[in-house]
């Protein structure tokens, strides 16, 4: 695993995870403002990308086998070289959002009380996404059943120096990312064996298709409710904050309907002029919204942040 870390004692830790095609430095601007604010942060690059290790084989991108470990391992090394007795928040993008999801909700994480709270950029829960599926959403996914095709993807993202690669990352609404940073982010995937890893996510969610996990809070059980409704049959009670651009050209608004079914203490936030690179386009709007508590069903302030110790 690769990190970028910074120790400072004394408020609650949070850790960063990125999605595709991103690195650690995509969360640098939240990782200065939390940092000035006195909290332990962590950003770490997920399997496939910088200098952490890139496998060939689909099965290391097992959700449940292998790719849950890596988030539970950097939030508990960041609790720990953090000396906090304070679990840490976790904070995700895209696909480390959607991976948190399911780390979020496994029956060990909640059990163990292993994070304070979970705020997902672009990313509905899982069961949500599925639920809400419709034409638009598909044909804004249609780019995963590329990326699932053999070789291919991996000379069109390569071609030109990674060209692809940079014309994504500067599909932002608002921000205009520095050459060094597109350059990171193209240099990473022309390392050897870097873009097939990455793709390998893709791959394995939709060739293997992982079954939910049984110890899952957002498990496979439903129950009906008076009105002749499936609802979930377990939620979750753990304080969530959403955060969805209303640009984003990757997820539609309409997966996002009834998320309130799954999550007990949750608050969505869509923001104007913001693409799906939402911690790029709106830095100082993420600051605010994770600034802010969570209420929870009961009409109890559940604090997002905790405030520094006396």
């Amino acid at each position: 695993m690769d990190s970028g870390c910074t120790r400072i004692q004394g408020k609650r830790p949070i850790v960063f995870v990125h999605g595709f095609p991103e690195l650690w430095i995509s969360w640098l601007d939240q990782m200065k403002y939390y940092i000035m604010k006195g909290h332990p942060v962590l950003a770490l690059n997920m399997r496939g990308y910088g200098n952490s290790e890139k496998p060939k084989n689909l099965e290391s991108f097992h959700l449940y086998d292998n790719i849950l470990d890596d988030i539970r391992a950097a939030v508990m090394f960041l609790k720990s070289e953090s000396k906090s007795s304070d679990a840490p928040l976790l904070v995700a993008h895209d696909w480390g959002a959607s991976i948190c999801w399911a780390y979020a909700c496994h029956g060990q994480t909640t059990k163990d009380g292993e994070i304070a709270g979970y705020a997902s950029l672009a990313i509905p829960p899982g069961e949500c996404f599925e639920a809400n599926m419709n034409l638009s959403q598909l044909w804004a996914s249609l780019y995963i059943f590329f990326f699932n095709m053999p070789w291919l993807p991996e000379k069109a993202m390569l071609a030109n120096n990674g060209w692809l690669i940079g014309c994504m990352m500067n599909a932002t609404k608002n921000a205009i990312l520095p050459p060094w940073m597109i350059n990171a982010y193209r240099a990473n995937c022309l390392q050897e064996g870097a873009m097939t890893a990455q793709l390998n996510y893709y791959r394995h969610l939709v060739q293997k298709q992982p079954k939910p996990h049984p110890d899952d809070l957002l498990g496979p059980h439903e129950s009906i409710d008076k009105l002749g409704e499936k609802l979930p049959g377990r939620r979750l009670d753990l304080p969530v904050l959403m955060i969805r651009g209303k640009d984003d050209g990757a997820l539609t608004e309409h997966v996002f309907v009834g998320y309130d079914r799954y999550l007990n203490n949750a608050r969505l936030v869509a923001l104007d002029n913001c693409s799906h690179w939402i911690q790029a386009d709106c830095p100082n709007e993420v600051h605010q919204e994770l600034d802010k508590p969570t209420r929870n069903s009961t009409g109890t302030h559940m604090p997002w942040r905790e405030q520094a110790h006396k």
